[in-house]
C-alpha cells in the first residue's frame, strides 16, 4: 500500500469535463461489486488508502474531489456544482448499480449524487457526516480564514486540523498535510462559506437507498446531536457509533469501519 510514498498519483485516471477542468480518480478494476469513495474537506483520493486492504473484495472508484489531490478547482467552490461533476464521472463510467460511501464533506457530496442517481446507488454510507455542517468551532474557523497561500504544510494549524484520536502512520498523515497545504486558501473558504448553505434534508427525500450513518464518538467537528439530526431526514437510515474513534475513523481504525461497510453494501447489492 502506497502509505509512505507518493506512488498514489502515478495510477490517477483522469475525466475530462464538459468545460475542459479534468477530474481524477483511481479505478481499482475487477469484477466485484463496485463502490465509490468520496473523501472529506481538503483531502483526497488517498484518503481511502488505509482502508483499502479491507475493501479487496468490491471494484473502487476513488474521486479527488474538485479542487483536491489532481483534480482542477472550480471557479467557485461549492458543493452542488461537485455533485454534478460526480454524476458526470460516475455516468461516464457505465457502473451500472453501486454502493456510495462519503467521508465528512464527501458525505453531503454523496448525498447529492445518491439523490440524483436514484435506484443506481444501492447502499449510502456516510462516515462522519451531518445534516447541516456548520463548522462553528472558531479554533477551526480562525485559521482557516486566514490561510494565505502558499500555505505551509508544517503549519501547527494542521495538527487541530487532522487530529485523530488513535495513532495513524506518521508518513501517511505527511502525505495528507502536503495535500491539504496544496488546496488553494480560496478554496478552503468558499466551501466554508458554502456549508454554511448546506442542508442534507434538501436531498435526503430524494435518496432511495438504505443508509448507514458512521461516527466516532470522538469526533471533534461533528457531535451525537449532528448525527441524530441526520439520521431522522432520511427515510431508511441506522446509526453506528464507534467508541473511542474521531472524526477520521477510517484512518484510526480501517479494518474495523471496512467490516461495517462491507457488511452494509453487501447485504444491498442486487
Amino acid at each position: 500500500m502506497p502509505l509512505k510514498t507518493d506512488d498514489w498519483n502515478r495510477d490517477k485516471q483522469m475525466h475530462v469535463l464538459a468545460d475542459e477542468r479534468r477530474l481524477a480518480f483511481i479505478d481499482t478494476g475487477g469484477k466485484g461489486p463496485v463502490l465509490v469513495l468520496l473523501h472529506g474537506f481538503t483531502d483526497s483520493s488517498r484518503s481511502f488508502v488505509p482502508m483499502m486492504q479491507f475493501l479487496d473484495q468490491f471494484r473502487l472508484v476513488i474521486l479527488d474531489l474538485p479542487g483536491h489531490g489532481a483534480s482542477d478547482a472550480l471557479g467557485r467552490q461549492t458543493i452542488v456544482p461537485m455533485i454534478d461533476d460526480v454524476v458526470n464521472l460516475i455516468e461516464s463510467l457505465s457502473l451500472g448499480s453501486f454502493g456510495l460511501v462519503g467521508h465528512s464533506m464527501g458525505s453531503f457530496v454523496a448525498t447529492g449524487v445518491a439523490a440524483r442517481l436514484g435506484p443506481g446507488v444501492t447502499a449510502l454510507v456516510l462516515l462522519a457526516g451531518a445534516r447541516r455542517p456548520r463548522l462553528d468551532n472558531k479554533a477551526i474557523i480562525g485559521p482557516i480564514r486566514a490561510l494565505i497561500d502558499p500555505i505551509d504544510p508544517e503549519d501547527p494549524f494542521f495538527n487541530d486540523w487532522l487530529h485523530t484520536t488513535l495513532p495513524v502512520e506518521m508518513d501517511f498523515l505527511q502525505l495528507v498535510r502536503k495535500e491539504a497545504a496544496a488546496v488553494g486558501a480560496a478554496v478552503w473558504n468558499d466551501l466554508l462559506d458554502d456549508f454554511q448553505n448546506i442542508d442534507l434534508a434538501a436531498w435526503a427525500g430524494a435518496v432511495m437507498a438504505p443508509v448507514l450513518s458512521i461516527g466516532g464518538s470522538e469526533d471533534q467537528l461533528f457531535s451525537a446531536k449532528d448525527r441524530a439530526e441526520l439520521e431522522l431526514v432520511f427515510d431508511r437510515c441506522e446509526t453506528t457509533i464507534l467508541a473511542g474513534l474521531g472524526h477520521s475513523p477510517h484512518w484510526e481504525s480501517p479494518e474495523f469501519v471496512a467490516r461495517f461497510i462491507s457488511r452494509f453494501a453487501n447485504s444491498h447489492f442486487a
